[in-house]
């Protein structure tokens, strides 16, 4: 009863985050998406709780060794996927460029779309190059929410259908002592996807940006939940 309780509440604090799009107007959803504003700032909160998280999870382990028949010793899977956390986090506010009100390098300024400390909007990763042009073909899906999209696909979605549908694929990730998320949560990360492209056909406002915003922010939220289910688990490596 307590685990259909918590789905139902991810349920229910996921889809909110879409109402906002329907009840609110263009100008009122911009506000709320806008640099530091309530989306942005709670997506930074939700990547850094839910790093921490993972980075606690790997250190309160101690030294304990994995069984002969894994690959490594520790989960230093778990361990890079709460570093990559962070630095999502990190990258969210700009590196507090502006909490502590930092000057972005001339070299960074030069290459960085928005002219901020950050690696994610240079305009190798931005999805408009230097002549404010939306990328297209191989350059779109080297940019950063196109890459940060197929992350959650495969994490959220494709290795946990993997991991229940082959035994194969089960071995060989728990030999890799690899953090799989359950399948219940491959639902909620396709409902944000289905949801994010829903918005865009029925939202009265032209704007996918604010779209895509709200979208991130449903993932970091799930990223949350991943924080959340690993630390209150005993094992890593276990039949899922």
């Amino acid at each position: 009863m307590q685990k259909l309780s918590f789905k139902i509440l991810i349920l229910v604090l996921l889809s909110i985050a879409y109402i906002p799009l329907f009840a609110f107007s263009h100008e009122t959803v911009r506000s709320l998406i806008r640099e530091d504003g309530p989306y942005e700032t709670l997506s930074a909160l939700f990547f850094f709780l839910g790093g921490s998280l993972l980075l606690i999870k790997f250190f309160i382990k101690g030294s304990d060794p994995g069984p002969d028949s894994h690959f490594f010793k520790r989960d230093y899977l778990m361990l890079l996927l709460g570093l990559f956390l962070l630095f999502c986090c990190g990258e969210e506010i700009s590196w507090g460029q502006r909490i502590f009100n930092l000057r972005t390098p001339e070299y960074l300024d030069e290459i960085n779309a928005q002219h901020e400390l950050n690696l994610h909007n240079i305009f190798l990763f931005n999805s408009f190059d230097e002549q404010d042009k939306a990328k297209a073909g191989l350059a779109l899906w080297i940019t950063s929410n196109r890459l940060f999209a197929l992350f959650c696909l495969g994490y959220f979605i494709i290795i946990p259908l993997m991991d229940a549908l082959s035994e194969n694929v089960r071995r060989f990730l728990d030999k890799l002592m690899f953090p799989v998320m359950p399948l219940w949560m491959a639902f909620f990360a396709a409902l944000n996807y289905i949801l994010a492209k829903g918005s865009e056909k029925l939202v009265t406002f032209n704007d996918i940006q604010c779209i895509s915003e709200v979208k991130e922010y449903g993932y970091a939220f799930l990223i949350l939940i991943t924080g959340l289910y690993f630390i209150t688990r005993k094992k890593v490596s276990l039949s899922r």
